[in-house]
């Protein structure tokens, strides 16, 4: 994708730090931390594997869509309860 793989692992251990203080340490997850959707990113952006990302824009838009998903259901988790989840 074109970044430089240290970065991403130094700024996904700040957002897992993060994570940590906001939640006080009560949720046993954490999102961001999986290299799983590097594969999805390179496919949508269709990157052929040589240099950085041209399309990273439409691939971000996809990443930025499903985070305002989660953050969606963990408001309505957060109201109702997690009793639908488990149906």
């Amino acid at each position: 994708m074109g970044f430089d793989p240290n970065v991403a692992i130094f700024f996904s251990g700040i957002g897992t730090l993060i994570f940590f203080v906001a939640v006080g340490g009560r949720e046993p997850s954490y999102l961001c931390s999986s290299f799983s959707p590097i594969v999805v990113v390179i496919a949508v952006a269709a990157n052929a594997g040589s240099g950085p990302t041209a399309n990273i824009g439409v691939a971000l838009t996809g990443i930025i869509a499903a985070g305002i998903v989660y953050s969606i259901i963990g408001l309505v988790v957060m109201k109702v309860g997690y009793a639908w989840i488990e149906r």
